[in-house]
């Protein structure tokens, strides 16, 4: 009963892959034979319209030949081709010449009007034109079938298939009658001998009538070699494994041969799918330690034999070939881990540890070779879409048997040799093993790409499109590591080692010159960086030390450097302040996330904060002598934080003498900056004083070095003396400080410096005399309140010196000056200078233009003059009438 089933099964399965390769088969044939009609009709279409081979008028024959009358064809008739040969007609024959030379077409005479399929005024078709005209184009009523007729399809296409269908199921009806009654080897015998009849009447009928039918059969012919040699091996088990696979190989080398002799489509595809379905079946059929060898060996032949076949028999299934070559390594692969894995570590298996390791390394370098030979042959599609997507699938693939065949292995052999469990913790001691392995072999395979595009020059595209995808594995692979790590609270810092991947792509772009990659690094750096600000310098600085960390951090800011230095120099024009920007922000988050890890060896010497501050306001003082502090208003802010910050750090600081060094240095470096703006607001404003078409410099954002001035020296009071034990003294102190930036005020001519000034010393004075000395003796109270007078008393000079001087400075040439101001500062022409004595006009007489000076009395000055003393006549020396 089983057995008749499954024959039933069988032949089912035989019948509905014939009819679906038959129809695939009629589509192709019908294409094919519409091909060679519109070829055949070419000359016949060019003939009617008077069109040779070049596309010009065909050039008037003598004398044309009759068409015969038994041919009805689309040709001029007797009489109508009489008008054109040439006839004796003095009237227009031109007069015979002594070397004949070719005439221009001449009118004929009028006669009858051509028949209506021949209306257009066209000479007649040349003898050797209407010869090449098919033979076989007759007119619609001729009674013969049309090419592409309902008629035709039906009794040429439909009815074959039919016939072919029937005489297979008669065939099949037949021998469920008869088999019951034969043994399994006249079963066996019947099944080939039924093949070969297909396969040889298939391919006879082929080589003479090449249409849908035949080819149908002859594929019928082969397909049923392969069930039969299928069936003789796995249901009546008649050959063993070895001779089966040989007996397939040859099929497929046969199969392969048969194609190039019929140019059949049909067989071609028939012995890829018995290529693909033979290995399948081999490895599901139950894979264990004896089959191991024989599967890889007939895998790699069936490979070889379907690759190179199909160069030399069926190239339009080249690719095809190696696509569905490439997919069984990862189905082999899947299944050898199925069968071969062993959770608690090693390989369920009796072989060595090596040979399996030994055939999975097959596997991949087979689908490392069947990769490239479809990348050689995606480089040739010419449609730039389809190329690309080929090539995207190809790599997918082979990423995939990478992770099957070298990941995966790795991990393997690692608890193998080391006897540790996969499912626990301990996991993570083989991943980075495997990672760095992976890693290498991707970082391989991308140079090897980047160096065949130099020398095969194909297209830029084909090479971004691969190495990206490479490098978005390694990334994943990457955050895998990192999410595993962070998940099972494994050992070691949880870092993603992106910057790594950035790393290989900057080298890929300076090798290869392709901005793709440099782009990719960027956003690989970026990501990477995002990971280290959320945790990872305080993993890294936890886990190692302060150092390691600060390394990392400049390798990073250098890598970044580098890559706005790749760019052109309008880019680079561009994004400068934001590359500024990002770098200074960058430093200072990233190194206060260093220097404030909780466990940090430093932190338990408290001097990690102070050491931070120095850092931060170096890099500041650092751009601002290198005059890169753009745009202003940022860094004018970010300095203000730190300073205040770093003001905050001085106050509360403990007394530890490395603690109090930074501290000073950290200030110094911090009254530099500040010493250093108001300079620069000096000079500015000094220019703008002596040149009134200079712009004043905006001086309100003064009030924030003020500020950072006064939180500085409050800071480095109260923690180097202990002067702020009194309230008073703090208010004397806020007193001096307002001095000093009402002087930095006065130097720099910046009012808001000189405003705050004026607000804090009436602020300091207010507490003074209110809240200060509540709880002072009397002789604490006189030195205060001297202390007190003394401060204003010297705000008031410098305000009365000042204001003078400001007086003198602006005043123009020859006003009135101030009382009490020294005649020395009064300008004096130059000596020997005369000038013309012009007496005012009387009250309420009309104003009217000053006379000219008499030329004499010019002359005179002009020649009492010395060159030296000549004075230049410009319009600032002109002297002043009085």
């Amino acid at each position: 009963m089983f057995e008749a089933l499954f024959d039933t099964l069988m032949f089912i399965a035989a019948i509905v892959i014939i009819v679906v390769l038959v129809n695939l088969s009629s589509s192709l044939a019908k294409v094919k034979e519409q091909t060679t009609y519109l070829t055949q009709m070419l000359p016949w279409i060019q003939a009617q319209l008077g069109l040779n081979d070049r596309g010009a008028p065909p050039q008037v024959q003598p004398t044309p030949q009759p068409v015969q009358p038994q041919q009805r064809q689309y040709q001029p008739q007797p009489q109508y081709q009489a008008q054109f040969a040439p006839q004796p007609q003095p009237t227009y024959r031109p007069q015979p010449q002594p070397q004949p030379q070719p005439q221009p077409q001449q009118q004929a005479p009028t006669q009858a009007p051509p028949p209506p399929h021949y209306h257009q005024p066209q000479p007649a078709v040349a003898p050797a034109a209407a010869a090449a005209t098919p033979a076989a184009t007759a007119p619609a009523n001729s009674g013969a079938p049309q090419a592409h007729s309902v008629e035709n399809l039906f009794g040429r296409n439909i009815l074959g298939i039919v016939a072919s269908v029937l005489v297979f199921l008669g065939l099949v009806f037949l021998g469920f009658l008869v088999v019951p009654f034969f043994s399994e080897s006249i079963k066996i015998t019947l099944m080939f001998l039924l093949s070969a009849l297909l396969t040889a009447g298939g391919f006879l009928l082929n080589r003479r009538y090449s249409n849908n039918f035949t080819q149908a059969l002859l594929g019928t012919g082969c397909g049923a070699f392969f069930i039969s040699i299928m069936i003789t091996h796995l249901y009546f088990h008649a050959l063993s494994e070895i001779p089966a696979f040989a007996l397939l190989l040859v099929w497929i080398a046969a199969s392969l041969l048969i194609t190039r002799q019929s140019q059949s489509m049909l067989v071609g595809v028939i012995t890829h799918a018995g290529m693909i379905f033979s290995v399948c079946a081999g490895y599901l059929a139950g894979l264990d330690d004896s089959r191991l060898l024989v599967l890889i060996l007939y895998q790699l032949l069936s490979t070889i034999l379907i690759a190179g076949g199909n160069i030399f028999c069926c190239r339009k299934m080249y690719r095809f070939g190696l696509f569905a070559s490439l997919s069984l390594t990862i189905f082999a692969s899947s299944v050898m881990w199925m069968r071969f894995f062993a959770p608690a570590g090693g390989f369920e298996s009796q072989l060595p540890p090596l040979v399996i390791a030994a055939a999975f390394l097959v596997q991949f370098l087979g689908s490392s070779f069947l990769a490239y030979l479809l990348f050689v042959s995606c480089v040739r599609v010419k449609d730039s879409a389809a190329r690309v997507l080929l090539q995207v699938l190809n790599t997918l693939l082979w990423g995939a048997a990478l992770f099957l065949n070298v990941t995966l292995l790795t991990i393997q052999l690692y608890t193998t040799f080391n006897g540790v469990s996969v499912n626990a913790l301990s996991l993570y001691a083989p991943l980075p093993w495997a990672l760095v392995v992976t890693l290498l072999v991707l970082t391989l395979v991308s140079l090897t790409l980047i160096l065949l595009r130099k020398r095969m020059a194909f297209d830029q595209m084909m090479e971004s499109v691969t190495v990206l995808l490479l490098a978005a594995a390694g990334a994943g692979l990457l955050l895998y590591h990192l999410i595993f790590h962070y998940w099972w609270d494994a050992a070691g810092p949880s870092l993603s080692y992106l910057i790594v991947l950035a790393v290989l792509l900057m080298g890929a772009k300076r090798l290869s010159g392709n901005r793709a990659f440099v782009i990719a690094a960027r956003i690989v750096l970026g990501a990477d960086g995002l990971f280290m600000l959320l945790g990872g310098f305080a993993e890294l600085t936890d886990f190692a030390t302060f150092w390691l960390s600060i390394a990392y951090l400049l390798v990073a800011l250098a890598l970044v450097w580098l890559s706005y230095r790749d760019l052109s120099p309008q880019s680079r024009s561009r994004y400068r302040t934001l590359v500024k920007l990002l770098l200074v922000i960058a430093f200072q988050v990233s190194l206060a996330d260093i220097l404030l890890a909780p466990n940090l060896l430093l932190l338990q010497q408290t001097y990690t904060p102070a050491l931070l501050f120095l850092l931060c306001s170096a890099l500041l003082l650092i751009m601002l002598v290198l005059k890169k502090d753009q745009p202003p208003l940022f860094f004018r802010i970010n300095e203000f934080v730190v300073i205040l910050l770093a003001s905050f750090e001085i106050a509360l600081s403990n007394t530890l003498l490395v603690s109090t060094l930074l501290n000073v240095l950290a200030a110094l470096v911090c009254f530099t900056i500040l010493l250093e703006r108001i300079r620069r607001l000096a000079q500015t404003a000094a220019l703008a004083a002596r040149n009134p078409a200079l712009p004043r410099p905006r001086s309100n954002i003064e009030i924030l070095s003020a500020l950072a001035i006064t939180a500085l020296f409050l800071a480095l009071i109260g923690n180097l003396t202990d002067w702020f034990e009194h309230a008073y003294s703090l208010s004397l102190a806020a007193m001096s400080i307002a001095l000093v930036i009402v002087i930095l005020g006065f130097w720099s001519r910046c009012k808001a410096l000189r405003l705050y000034g004026l607000v804090l010393v009436l602020l300091s004075v207010l507490k003074l005399v209110t809240y200060d000395i509540r709880d002072l003796d009397s002789l604490m109270r006189v030195v205060a309140f001297i202390g007190g007078g003394i401060i204003c008393f010297g705000f008031s000079a410098l305000y009365n010196f000042a204001v003078k001087r400001f007086e003198l400075d602006s005043a123009p040439a020859g006003a009135p000056l101030a009382q009490g101001a020294p005649l020395a500062q009064t300008p004096l022409p130059p000596q020997g200078t005369a000038f013309t004595q012009v007496s005012p006009p009387p009250q309420g007489a009309p104003l009217t233009q000053a006379p000219p000076p008499p030329q004499t009395s010019m002359a005179q000055q002009a020649s009492q003059q010395t060159p030296q003393q000549a004075p230049q006549q410009t319009p600032s020396q002109t002297p002043r009438r009085q």
